[in-house]
Parts: C-alpha cells; sequence; structure tokens
C-alpha cells in the first residue's frame, strides 16, 4: 500500500507542477487526505466560489488480480485512475407555456425565485416563449421584465427545459479550463473518471473516500477506456 500512496504522490506532484505552468493565475493545493490517494484542489480564486472554475482530483488505484512471487498483491504495477469532480450547471434553454402575450428578442425577464432569462425569439400574440438561463425558473408564475421590449410581466402556467433535459448534468467549468487538465492525465497515461456535483456545491478533495469511492458527486463519464490497463500511470 505504501509503494501505491508514494506513486500516487508523485502523479500528482507531476500533476501539479505542469498545471502550474499551464493555469498560472489558479490555486493549486495537494493533500492527502486518505490511503486511497493523493490529491488536488484548483480554483480560479483563493477560496473555491461556486459558480467558478473549480475541480478536485484523487490519483488512485485499484488492485489488480495479479500477486507478486509470495503471493501478496503487486504495487509497483498497480494501475492508476483519476477521479475528478467540477460543479454541474443547471439544465437550459427553457420553453414557457403562457397566455396571450408579446416579447421581443433580447429582453431579459425575472422570475419570482430571481432566476434571470433572456427571449430567444420574438412573440406577438403568443403563447409560446424560448428562453435561456442558467438557472430552473418557478414551475409557474409571473415573468417580469427587466429590460428590452415586451409585456411588462407575463403570466405562465409551465415550463420545460428543451436541451438537455431537467437537471441534465454539464459542467459549468470552461473547456479550455477541462481540458488543460485531461491533456496532462492523458500524457500520463491515466484514465479519468469525471464526475459533477450539483448547481452551486463547489467540489472538494473531502469526497473522496477512504475506500477509492467518491461521495456525494455523480459519475459522469470514464475517458480513455483503451489504454493498456496494466500500464496506466506508470
Amino acid at each position: 500500500m505504501s509503494n501505491n500512496i508514494a506513486k500516487s504522490q508523485s502523479l500528482i506532484r507531476a500533476l501539479k507542477d505542469q498545471l502550474s505552468k499551464r493555469l498560472p493565475a489558479y490555486t493549486i493545493q495537494e493533500s492527502l487526505v486518505n490511503s486511497a490517494g493523493d490529491s488536488l484542489m484548483i480554483s480560479q480564486s483563493a477560496s473555491p466560489t461556486a459558480g467558478q472554475n473549480n475541480i478536485a482530483i484523487r490519483v488512485g488505484f485499484q488492485d489488480t488480480q495479479f500477486t507478486n512471487v509470495i503471493g501478496q498483491p503487486q504495487d509497483v504495477y498497480t494501475p492508476m485512475r483519476a477521479d475528478l469532480i467540477e460543479e454541474a450547471m443547471a439544465a437550459g434553454p427553457w420553453v414557457v407555456t403562457a397566455t396571450s402575450f408579446n416579447a421581443t428578442i433580447g429582453a431579459v425577464y425575472q422570475s419570482a425565485n430571481g432566476s434571470v432569462f433572456s427571449v430567444n425569439n420574438t412573440v406577438v400574440a403568443g403563447t409560446v416563449l424560448n428562453l435561456n438561463g442558467l438557472d430552473r425558473p418557478d414551475a409557474s408564475g409571473i415573468l417580469t421584465r427587466l429590460s428590452g421590449t415586451g409585456d411588462a410581466s407575463i403570466t405562465y402556467a409551465s415550463f420545460v427545459a428543451v436541451s438537455p433535459a431537467p437537471g441534465a448534468a454539464i459542467s459549468l467549468c470552461s473547456m479550455a479550463f477541462q481540458q488543460a487538465i485531461a491533456a496532462e492525465l492523458n500524457k500520463m497515461g491515466i484514465k479519468q473518471r469525471w464526475y459533477l456535483n450539483a448547481k452551486g456545491t463547489v467540489p472538494a478533495v473531502s469526497e473522496f473516500a477512504a475506500d477509492g469511492s467518491v461521495t456525494t458527486a455523480v459519475l459522469q463519464i470514464e475517458l480513455a477506456p483503451d489504454q493498456y490497463w496494466p500500464l496506466s500511470g506508470q
């Protein structure tokens, strides 16, 4: 087990070194939370803040079916795997069904729960309105115009998310941020499991459990399944 931890720490420190060059403005902190592997917390601000580029990374290991000459699990060639946690973006865009109303593309409306939306299509005496916004509107209620042209208020009866579906998981982290991290892990030959926390929940290394699992966050995708597993992270 000590060999596995040493290898995890070595890989995490190499990752930290490379990401410090790729992401010089970010705060990157290493911590060994438990025996399941060393970890990094990368945040856009000095203190991780919801709605920003934040990610928690653990480089862990998985025992293989192989044993050494005295029948013990192999340490040296244990494959390495990275678990990565980000924050999700809420689902959208939204389609709102209402009674006859008028709204012009670009107008901005707000629902009673504080969610703000921009109008995607001009409607004249219509009943269906396409809105774009990060947060879920109230199930029904009143949209109040903040700017632009259209009715001062629109009373709607229902809404649906067009794509993705309500609750669908999309990372709010930028593509450039994600690609910088994935590129370095790929160079190391480490398989990756990407997870998402709910919107508003900042990723944390405390979500990495001692048994190798991830708490709270939900698995979204496993990357690099075609890499030669026994040599992963060597």
